[in-house]
């Protein structure tokens, strides 16, 4: 039973998660609240801690001895994974306003823009050269290079499958936002797999 409302926790709370910064949402909230519409992002924010808390310390309570400890022989894989997530993670942040994520930009300039890059302007440059969503994809490394108990992978299948669904969310509102030119850079540069660079770097495909 234990498992079960942890999984249904995980679960509302990814979907409220998601519904809340859905384009139909923000949209919506936009159109009515005007001005006051620049403290949105700043509350998402908030709200999203707040309520995430609950759901990891209900997550630490039911913890057990996990079934897989990661070998001796396996660490130097563990600690690459771990590498290469914070690397996404640090690669990823160069390309966005840190003030424009949390909301504090929105209220200060009091504006009500959406994006939490400074240019607004698409980029490739950089790890965005490499793939396309660094901080997602940077997720599945960090989660995964971890002993693992029924806790840990309940909630990693579920945080797998909600960045995965996300990304995708995602790509719509890119789409939508930069049109033709974000469908050629996605032709080109791959979503969270750096398939495409491999390719290129292998010579497969023409530089």
């Amino acid at each position: 039973m234990k498992y079960y409302l942890l999984a249904l926790s995980w679960i509302i709370y990814c979907v409220l998660h998601s519904w809340l910064i859905s384009t139909s949402v923000t949209d919506f909230l936009q159109q009515r609240l005007g001005g006051a519409y620049r403290f949105y992002r700043l509350f998402y924010n908030i709200f999203s801690i707040i309520t995430l808390l609950p759901v990891i310390i209900y997550s630490q309570s039911i913890k057990q001895e996990p079934f897989f400890i990661w070998p001796e022989y396996l660490l130097p894989l563990k600690y690459a994974l771990l590498l290469t997530g914070i690397f996404l993670f640090v690669a990823g942040a160069r390309h966005y306003s840190l003030s424009q994520f949390s909301g504090w930009a929105q209220i200060k300039e009091k504006t009500s823009s959406k994006l939490i890059n400074e240019t607004g302007v698409l980029s490739s440059t950089g790890i965005l050269g490499v793939v396309r969503h660094p901080f997602y994809a940077g997720i599945f490394p960090l989660i995964w290079a971890n002993d693992l108990d029924i806790t840990t992978l309940i909630t990693n299948v579920i945080l797998s499958i909600y960045v995965l669904v996300g990304t995708l969310l995602e790509e719509r509102k890119l789409v939508a936002e930069f049109g033709d030119a974000y469908l050629e850079y996605s032709k080109t540069v791959s979503m969270l797999f750096p398939l495409q660079w491999i390719k290129k770097k292998l010579g497969f495909i023409p530089a």
